[in-house]
């Protein structure tokens, strides 16, 4: 029953430092990847904000044509 038990834990053993082995190697992927995620991100958020100000100055620009159509015209 103890030898049993003995390889049990000595196989649990193996599988957890595995584990711990894996997790330290996805970590450091994660952190060396982690920066090129925030760029991109950032890359994004920028072309979407250029967008909103590109959308908003046509808007504006087209309300000025119909406000200066109604004084005009």
């Amino acid at each position: 029953m103890v030898p049993q038990r003995d390889g049990t834990l000595q196989a649990e053993l193996r599988k957890q430092q595995n584990n711990e082995l894996m997790r330290r190697q996805f970590a450091e992927k994660a952190n060396s990847v982690g920066p090129w995620i925030e760029r991109q991100m950032d890359a994004v958020a920028s072309i979407a904000m250029g967008m909103q100000v590109r959308l908003f100055k046509d808007f504006f620009f087209d309300v000025v044509i119909l406000i200066f159509g109604l004084f005009v015209g």
